[in-house]
């Protein structure tokens, strides 16, 4: 039996190999959840995202209680065997493979395509949105969408030719179907294509609108009053975040 002395860490007796793994899966618990890895994760691998996935929702805490079992049966026990031994081995193994993986994903995922059906009607637009990749923002977050007229000549993300439906919960997994108005200045902006695009025919011709629409999906804190959006940088602005891999923050 090997009784010299444990590293004193801050006042305690104990040995590396816990302390890291404790410390270590808290802090990759808190920086996963901080950079929403499971929004932005998209690997080709199902197999690779089934186990990410449970480390994410489960394997994190097993190396979590793991730790701290170790570590207070440890405060009871006499140091065995060498200083870099076999569980230190085995322990740094695990941490690097698993910030190896998380780095990764934060480097290779991108926000995945939520909108799976968009359309309009002469007053209306409407799009359906996959949930599946949301879990992580139903407890604080509605979700919401805003739609607007395809303009090179301005700035989507500052045109106020919108409209911005009401919020919705998030239920993951499944899908919604949402709703939004349009607001005066699309309706008029579409009214004034409208007619031009029926000058010079009879009078009642049906005309089709030659108006081509952009369609965001949108999250913004619960309860928030969506008249406050006037343009799609509103959203941001009040908490909010656009689900678009050109705009997410």
């Amino acid at each position: 039996m090997d009784n010299r002395p444990r590293p004193d860490i801050g006042g305690l007796k104990v040995e590396l190999p816990p302390v890291l793994l404790t410390i270590s899966a808290l802090l990759w618990k808190l920086v996963a959840v901080a950079s929403n890895v499971d929004f932005l994760m998209s690997p080709r691998s199902a197999t690779f995202a089934l186990l990410f996935g449970f480390f994410l929702a489960t394997g994190w805490a097993v190396l979590l209680v793991v730790g701290i079992c170790w570590l207070l049966a440890n405060l009871f026990t006499p140091v065995r065997g060498k200083a870099v031994g076999p569980a230190t081995i085995v322990v740094v193994g695990i941490v690097a493979f698993s910030w190896g993986v998380l780095l990764a994903v934060q480097s290779t995922g991108a926000v995945p395509h939520l909108v799976t059906k968009w359309g309009r009607t002469s007053s209306t637009c409407d799009i359906t949105v996959d949930t599946t990749h949301l879990a992580g923002f139903k407890d604080s977050y509605d979700l919401a969408f805003v739609c607007g007229i395809v303009d090179p000549a301005q700035d989507k993300y500052a045109d106020t030719r919108i409209a911005v439906s009401s919020t919705y919960s998030i239920h993951p997994p499944g899908r919604v179907d949402m709703l939004a108005t349009y607001s005066v200045p699309l309706t008029a902006e579409i009214e004034e294509l409208k007619k031009k695009a029926t000058e010079g025919r009879p009078e009642g011709s049906v005309t089709y609108v030659p108006a081509s629409m952009w369609y965001e999906a949108i999250i913004v804190p619960k309860g928030m009053d969506m008249s406050a959006l006037h343009r799609l940088s509103d959203v941001t602005i009040y908490g909010g975040n656009i689900l678009d891999r050109n705009y997410f923050e």
